[in-house]
């Protein structure tokens, strides 16, 4: 049996180029998470027929898109119940609220102030798939 732990692939999608490629040079290190980078919850439902998950990670707001919250009741009427984090700068009580009732498993702040927001990301990734 070996020691090596299984590549997790995630799906991230927000529409800032610049966090996308944070979130993807963290994986690349961490050797464990493979992402795949999409700038819209449009675009991620498209890719999502003929490509598989094991996590999304999704903005809240997209602009001229759908939002991370309709983007996941889109996922669930298809009967994908792949787990889905919103990571975004919002999280309000209301937010929480609503995502919790339309199956998200956390929502997680992007903004930390001083401190790297991806640490805590990683760590809900690793949570939500155990």
């Amino acid at each position: 049996m070996s020691g090596r732990i299984p590549m997790i692939r995630m799906l991230y999608i927000d529409a800032d180029p610049e966090m996308c490629q944070t979130v993807s040079a963290f994986c690349d290190r961490l050797e464990t998470i493979r992402a795949k980078t999409l700038g819209s919850g449009e675009a991620a439902l498209e890719w999502l027929l003929c490509s598989p998950a094991d996590i999304i990670v999704s903005e809240y707001r997209f602009p001229g898109g759908i939002d991370g919250i309709t983007f996941t009741r889109r996922l669930r009427l298809r009967g994908n119940r792949t787990p889905v984090i919103l990571f975004t700068a919002g999280t309000s009580r209301a937010l929480k609220k609503e995502a919790a009732r339309n199956g998200i498993f956390k929502v997680v702040s992007r903004t930390r102030q001083g401190k790297n927001p991806v640490l805590p990301l990683i760590r809900t990734v690793f949570w939500a798939l155990t």
